[in-house]
């Protein structure tokens, strides 16, 4: 299955690990270093406040996920129905926030606990973030980005 993707003028297939998503409600996300079109009614978000003195510690995990960790990454996301997963930083005041995205192709999979990466993954988070709050989609507004 393939489709046109207007970013950058690129025609761009849509397959990635395995899926074919169904295009009816378009977003698009990055996975495999390709750019996406999928279903995305399956999201989970979630709001973390840094810890004190851990930010450095943050922004360096997050960086080693898009760089040298990212086949890791990506493969788990994967095993997981997830298409892409994305931690936005921003401050209000002197404090930290994190707001984390995950979008799914299909009904969400546990993480597989075996795999270091997910180990890690969870070790950072617990030891740099807290959880302030869990999101809701209240609205999703999407431009027709597809031409046949």
């Amino acid at each position: 299955m393939s489709s046109y993707f207007s970013v950058q003028n690129t025609h761009i297939a849509l397959t990635a690990c395995g899926f074919e998503p169904t295009i009816i409600g378009f977003t698009c996300g990055i996975a495999d270093g390709l750019i996406y079109l999928f279903e995305g009614k399956l999201k989970n978000t979630a709001l973390f406040k840094v810890k004190e003195g851990k930010l450095d510690q943050w922004k360096q995990w997050c960086f080693l996920l898009t760089t040298a960790r990212n086949k890791e990454a990506t493969d788990s996301l994967c095993g997981e129905n997830a298409l892409e997963e994305e931690w936005i930083l921003f401050s209000v005041g002197a404090d930290h926030y994190v707001y984390a995205s995950t979008s799914y192709f299909d009904t969400p999979l546990p993480s597989d606990k075996t795999l270091a990466i997910n180990q890690e993954h969870i070790q950072q988070r617990q030891d740099c973030l807290e959880c302030v709050a869990r999101g809701e989609t209240l609205c999703h507004i999407q431009s027709p980005t597809v031409r046949k």
